[in-house]
């Protein structure tokens, strides 16, 4: 088993490689974009939550839903690639 410090060593290279910050970053444009159309559309939108790498999402909610306590999360699970509602 790794060491706090060796994993802290190997986050900090990869984090200086580029493509993690860059591809993290683009995720969370795009949930924001996402999180923007769902408001012009008149639906009721959360915060976007940015998570730890682990997820991603944003909840919508409409009237209907909200009178029975629902709402629909749009959520991006970073250690798969895939979105789920």
């Amino acid at each position: 088993m790794k060491s706090l410090n060796a994993w802290i060593r190997v986050y900090t290279s990869t984090v200086q490689q580029g493509d993690v910050p860059l591809a993290y970053r683009s995720i969370l444009e795009f949930m924001g974009r996402l999180k923007s159309r769902f408001m012009k559309s008149g639906y009721e939108v959360s915060g976007l939550y940015p998570g730890y790498m682990d997820m991603s999402y944003v909840a919508v909610n409409t009237s209907r839903l909200k009178e029975h306590g629902l709402k629909i999360a749009v959520v991006y699970l970073h250690a798969t690639g895939q979105f789920k509602v």
